[in-house]
């Protein structure tokens, strides 16, 4: 979160999502924002659909670090189309 300088990550397990405080060891993307999009988003009915539309607000910076197939091979395509 950009307002409070603290760094979460977050894992997928059996399509289950788990966040924790601290920096991913290998991360497939990197979200920036501060903490009103960041709780937007983790209270939305749709991740997909809140993150896009901070995206389209500004309020959160998305960076791809992951290839495709990777990303692929991992489900998140639909994540990406979001937010290319």
């Amino acid at each position: 979160m950009t307002d409070v300088e603290k760094t979460f990550h977050t894992t997928v397990s059996s399509h289950y999502p788990s966040t924790e405080e601290g920096k991913a060891e290998n991360p497939d993307l990197r979200l920036r924002g501060d903490q009103i999009a960041t709780i937007g988003i983790f209270n939305s009915e749709s991740i997909n659909e809140a993150i896009k539309h901070q995206l389209d607000e500004g309020n959160l910076q998305a960076e791809i670090i992951s290839d495709m197939k990777d990303l692929a091979d991992r489900g998140y395509l639909s994540l990406y189309d979001n937010i290319r």
